[in-house]
């Protein structure tokens, strides 16, 4: 699965122009737990499920990967900005693996919440890898 992170962190790393996700998230995409004093907004990925099965002739990996997205301000307008944000850089994109090829990256869910005045926006997506 390091490839499988490697991979979502260098295109979130590429995406520099100035209205990106990389630089709105002022405080960085952290894989499963953000340090304790991160400032928001910032977000997290995890995985959730990866199943691997295979054919004849190939070996397949079906991974299911959440983002989380967390910010403090008072507007959920922000939040959902970042949402936008990551959904114009994930959906239907193509990572790139050493040792696999990616033939989907699809959307499966979201659900947007509030806390203790922290928003927290929740996303995933089945990502199907291919063994090189």
């Amino acid at each position: 699965m390091d490839n499988l992170f490697k991979g979502i962190y260098s295109k979130f790393t590429g995406s520099t122009g100035a209205s990106s996700l990389y630089v709105a998230l002022t405080g960085g995409l952290h894989n499963t737990q953000a340090p304790q004093d991160t400032t928001r907004p910032y977000a997290v990925m995890y995985l959730i499920s990866d199943v691997p099965f295979w054919t004849f002739d190939s070996t397949f990996e079906n991974t299911l990967i959440q983002f989380n997205i967390y910010d403090e301000n008072s507007s959920v307008e922000d939040v959902c900005s970042l949402f936008e944000k990551l959904k114009t850089l994930f959906d239907d994109t193509v990572l790139t693996f050493d040792d696999y090829y990616n033939y989907q990256m699809k959307r499966e869910f979201s659900d947007l919440a509030k806390s203790s005045d922290v928003w927290q926006y929740s996303i995933q997506y089945r990502i199907g890898m291919q063994e090189k």
